[in-house]
Formats: structure tokens, sequence, C-alpha cells
């Protein structure tokens, strides 16, 4: 299931781009196309963003050397049980 404020435009261009990429979120959708800034605005819309939506804010915030928000943002979604955000820290913890 894709979380999704209004963002479908943003995963048809993600998939038009990617079209075998496995589209999960669309803040996902936005780090494909490296819009940081339009991924970390749609999260904040999203009424329940799923622990997939937070991994890639955090992923959002990486990009933008948001250390502190990226760190936190994967810590919640590890917290919510998405595993692979725990590369994503590793990752930012090993730059940091």
């Amino acid at each position: 299931m894709v979380s999704n404020v209004g963002g479908h435009e943003i995963i048809a261009r993600a998939l038009e781009r990617f079209p075998n990429a496995d589209i999960v979120s669309v803040v996902q959708a936005c780090v494909y196309l490296e819009e940081f800034d339009l991924g970390i605005r749609l999260y904040n819309r999203l009424p329940e963003p799923t622990s997939d939506d937070t991994r890639w804010l955090g992923v959002c915030h990486f990009q933008r050397v948001e250390d502190n928000d990226a760190s936190t943002a994967f810590q919640r979604a590890i917290d919510s049980g998405q595993q692979a955000a725990r590369v994503n820290l590793a990752h930012l913890l090993k730059m940091s």
C-alpha cells in the first residue's frame, strides 16, 4: 500500500523514470526524483505516516545534510519496525 497525499503524479513521474521500482511511499518517489524539499513537505502533510514514509523522510534530511533530523527519522522508523532504516542510520553515523 502506497501512502500518498496528492502524490499520484509524483509517483507516476518516479515510475516513468524508474519503471521497475517498488514505490511504497510518496516520500520515496520524491527521493528517487531528488526532490528532497518536496518529500519533507509531503511527509508533513501525511495524516498517518508509515514507517516507510519515515525512513524516506530520513533520506530526504540526509541528502540535505540535516544529520540530526535524519538520525531522528531513521530511529523513529526503526522503532516502528522498519528494519531497512538501520542501514540508513549506520551509513549516516559512518559519515558523521
